[in-house]
């Protein structure tokens, strides 16, 4: 998820202030550090999220913490869904984490980036190997994200299952 982050973070922005709750696990704030952007942080609402903003031309990176959906809008809204897997995509992106204790985990950690933008997915699709354009061509100096082959087999084994999970999670918290 965090990689996930910093991959997201990196296609969309350089040296911009990114918005934020402090409201998260630390590494919301890592991957903006780490892809050379600050954070700024805005406080939560009573739902423990950012409050509906539009957020124009601004980075956001808010937070579906708990599984709770938040309403934001702009063109640079860069979902933290690593515990909301099942929501559907309201910014440019959304990024998730496959860590085991999450609705659909995997063996160790992982992550994934989903958009419906074109060039931001093929910037993110570059990113994760070495900057490799085509086989043997790299472009920048990234680094390795790419999900190993049994932690993909054993997610695809347990996807048809997300929404029956979900389901039960919801049923527990309204008791």
């Amino acid at each position: 998820g965090t990689d996930a982050l910093y991959l997201a973070l990196s296609a969309v922005c350089a040296n911009a202030q990114v918005i934020t709750t402090p409201f998260t696990f630390f590494a919301t704030t890592q991957a903006i550090i780490h892809s050379g952007n600050y954070p700024a942080f805005i406080d939560v609402d009573d739902t423990g999220n950012l409050p509906s903003l539009d957020f124009k031309n601004r980075v956001a990176v808010p937070v579906h913490l708990y599984g709770r959906p938040g309403s934001w809008q702009g063109e640079k809204v860069i979902e933290d869904s690593a515990q909301a897997h099942g929501l559907p995509l309201s910014g440019l992106v959304a990024c998730f984490s496959f860590y085991p204790t999450k609705n659909l985990g995997g063996l160790g950690q992982s992550g994934a980036v989903v958009t419906n933008d074109e060039m931001l997915a093929y910037k993110v699709r570059e990113m994760r190997i070495y900057g490799e354009r085509e086989r043997f061509v790299h472009y920048g100096t990234t680094g390795n994200f790419r999900m190993d082959e049994l932690q993909a087999s054993i997610l695809r084994a347990k996807l048809p299952f997300l929404d029956g999970w979900n389901r039960a999670r919801r049923g527990i918290a309204v008791q």
